[in-house]
């Protein structure tokens, strides 16, 4: 099994490739997918490979296949939806210090995976809302995100602004990191919906709706 190889750019390009099955929508991608369904979870244990590419391929695919394929992962997403989370996180061994002349900028490494990560747990919502057990938890991890990086915060948005429609109860009841006019959650970026906050403090729709 190409996963388990000791080459961490032999499971790089295995789980790379995996997702490419994904987008063949023709019969032969329609006989692999029954292969893959049986599969889904050793591939996807490679969500906690101790290479962040790796990890970062992993999150590419599980994107693609909530993108394209849901069915494929529905009934394994209690499984894979801890995996993910847990590289919602920003990493401190995964930033660095640059000094440049008198200045000090913070370089992280992490970032592109945590942005694919954001990626794949849109793609959940936009395709699988229904198959989230804890929505509380969910809603927790978006809400989280609202410290990150300007792309993850706007990504956080828009997910919050689609969580008050589906899941409306949840979503009032969520805690914002930052006070609103906090520069750092975004009151001030034209690029973030200025509903977010409003959504977070129960003033939005007070009852439960399909997604």
């Amino acid at each position: 099994m190409q996963s388990k190889s000791r080459s961490w750019h032999v499971r790089a390009t295995f789980i790379a490739a995996v997702r490419f099955t994904m987008s063949d929508s023709t019969e032969a991608g329609r006989a692999l997918d029954a292969a893959l369904t049986t599969r889904i979870v050793d591939f996807f244990n490679l969500l906690k490979d101790n290479e962040l590419e790796v990890r970062r391929q992993a999150l590419v695919t599980l994107n693609g296949a909530a993108h394209s394929k849901p069915f494929l992962i529905q009934h394994q997403l209690s499984h894979l939806l801890p995996l993910l989370y847990r590289e919602l996180e920003p990493r401190k061994e995964l930033m660095r210090v640059v000094v440049m002349g008198p200045f000090k900028h913070t370089i992280d490494d992490g970032l592109e995976a945590r942005r694919s990560a954001y990626e794949a747990l849109y793609s959940v919502l936009e395709n699988l809302f229904a198959a989230i057990d804890n929505v509380d938890e969910f809603v927790a991890k978006v809400v989280k995100g609202l410290e990150d990086q300007h792309e993850i915060k706007i990504l956080c948005s828009l997910m919050l602004t689609r969580l008050a429609a589906a899941a409306p109860l949840e979503t009032q009841n969520c805690r914002l990191p930052h006070n609103p006019t906090d520069g750092r959650f975004g009151a001030n970026d034209p690029q973030v919906p200025g509903n977010a906050h409003y959504f977070c403090t129960g003033q939005g729709q007070r009852h439960k709706t399909g997604y």
